[in-house]
């Protein structure tokens, strides 16, 4: 059976997955003191929040695609625009529902590479 753009997707999806687990495993080896628990409750939480972006991406499609066409470029870029905004709101909006701690590091990371922020402690290479 041919899967076509899908398989690609699935194929990559489950591909990630398994790099996930193999980089995990290199981790633990090499950090064995690390928080497995908080670290799959962070890493949980941030697949929840790419899920419900993903979602809202797809209806905020769905939805435009009745108000705008694809067949114009200027459609295109119109429902491609709002889709990104809302997407970018979304993942904000949940990661601080979620109380995610990397997206707070993130904002708080200063231009010159140094951080204000307690995972900016240890040097990352």
């Amino acid at each position: 059976e041919n899967y076509s753009v899908a398989g690609l997707a699935l194929a990559f999806s489950v591909g990630s997955y398994i790099h996930l687990y193999i980089l995990y495993l290199f981790l633990q080896r090499k950090y064995a003191d690390i928080c497995a628990t908080a670290l799959f409750v962070s890493m949980g939480k941030i697949v929840l929040t790419s899920i419900l972006m993903g979602l809202f991406v797809w209806l905020s499609v769905e939805i435009t695609s009745t108000y705008f066409s694809t067949t114009s470029l200027i459609g295109t870029l119109s429902q491609i625009s709002i889709s990104c905004i809302i997407g970018a709101l979304t993942y904000l909006g949940f990661s601080f529902i979620l109380g995610i701690e990397e997206m707070g590091w993130a904002f708080r990371r200063r231009i010159n590479g140094k951080s204000s922020g307690s995972l900016g402690e240890a040097e990352v290479s």
